[in-house]
């Protein structure tokens, strides 16, 4: 239903452009916003790379342990019922951290590692 609406709303707004003479503004707006999003994209693509790579070092070093030393209390509260010493829990332990950090897109690489 949302997008016949949003679909109803684009419609009704280029036919009121063209019956106002504003289209060519109209275009314009367009090819604006898509070069904005395609920047966009770029400088997250970066972010994100940045990020995920942080966390395969973290995961491949001894870091992790630490980690996992530091996240033991909550992760024992919370899932009591995870074998700690299996995959799923240190793939939990890193995606903890990570969205404790504020890094939710980089999360989510190990959040699908995490089949338990």
């Amino acid at each position: 239903m949302l997008n016949f609406i949003w679909c109803l709303f684009i419609i009704i707004s280029v036919f009121f452009s063209i019956i106002n003479g504003n289209f060519q503004k109209v275009n314009d707006s367009i090819f604006i916003s898509i070069q904005n999003t395609v920047e966009l994209c770029i400088k997250l693509l970066g972010a994100m790379c940045f990020w995920n790579g942080i966390i395969n070092i973290i995961t491949n070093t001894t870091l992790k342990d630490k980690i996992q030393k530091i996240i033991n209390p909550l992760n024992k509260f919370l899932f009591p019922k995870v074998n700690q010493k299996s995959k799923a829990y240190e793939y939990m332990s890193i995606n903890m951290v990570t969205n404790l950090l504020g890094l939710g897109n980089a999360a989510t690489r190990s959040r699908f590692k995490c089949n338990f």
